[in-house]
């Protein structure tokens, strides 16, 4: 993404958290206002249980979710295109998920850790704060599984109950 390499709103933890505390807060305060129906969703949920993220979501908007979607999240989620076309809409999403351990150290890991603290409580990222390690070590990372980085149950998915 080339686009985005030099500009704060995509590379200053804090700019990005403050934009992600913001987004939650309104959200919130529309949850709070109105009796519309929202859903939070997690970017690892659809990529790690696009089936079951894909019938909570059908679910919530009162929509079917016949084979044919289930087809559609399947043939979408399980391989890469075969063209390796990058606006494709076709990827194996548990490949992605953790694809920024390797480039992270531990430090960048607890800078981001500091900044969004309560935006990674509310959406159920667990921290690693307890991890014995070398500042500069990304392998250190290597041993997380998302299991251990994130939880089932969050707050803020309670709240959109």
């Amino acid at each position: 993404m080339q686009w985005c390499l030099n500009s704060p709103n995509c590379t200053d933890v804090d700019v990005l958290c403050q934009r992600m505390r913001t987004d939650i807060n309104a959200v919130l305060q529309i949850k709070k206002w109105s009796n519309v129906n929202i859903t939070f969703v997690r970017y690892e949920d659809i990529a790690l249980k696009p089936y079951e993220t894909a019938k909570r979501l059908y679910n919530n908007l009162d929509l079917e979710y016949t084979p044919a979607v289930q087809m559609w999240v399947k043939e979408h989620t399980r391989k890469e295109d075969i063209l390796g076309n990058p606006h494709s809409t076709r990827r194996d999403s548990q490949r992605a998920p953790l694809s920024w351990i390797p480039r992270m150290t531990v430090n960048d890991v607890l800078e981001v850790q500091e900044y969004c603290y309560d935006v990674m409580q509310n959406l159920g990222y667990k921290l690693i704060n307890d991890l014995v390690y070398d500042d500069n070590d990304t392998q250190a990372l290597n041993n997380y599984t998302l299991d251990q980085i994130l939880d089932t149950k969050y707050p803020l998915l309670d709240l959109m109950s």
